[in-house]
């Protein structure tokens, strides 16, 4: 770890983190940042990668979106999932019918 600003690290986790004003910063919450023009608001948003991958630091990879709406993407995730699923399995019913 090294003290100068700019200076970046990596954690455990994945996230990506940059030294700004003394302090390390997720480096996706600074892109965000960026982007808007201001700082984010911590209580009320929430910035995350759209395709999920905390290593993909595009600008259009990162979002900002309401907190009170994180918890519906996450369900419309598992739901999306779910239907590719069983659409595959229709399928596969389908063909055991029809074979």
């Amino acid at each position: 770890t090294t003290s100068e600003e700019g200076a970046t690290n990596v954690s455990a986790n994945g996230y990506h983190y940059t030294k700004r004003n003394g302090k390390f910063r997720l480096t996706h919450h600074l892109l965000a940042e960026e982007m808007l023009g201001r700082p984010l608001n911590n209580e009320t948003e929430l910035a995350r990668f759209k395709n999920g991958d905390r290593t993909d630091l595009r600008p259009e990879n990162i979002e900002v979106i309401p907190k009170n709406k994180v918890s519906i993407r996450k369900r419309l995730a598992v739901v999306e999932s779910r239907l590719e699923e069983l659409k595959a399995e229709r399928e596969w019913l389908l063909a055991q019918l029809n074979g």
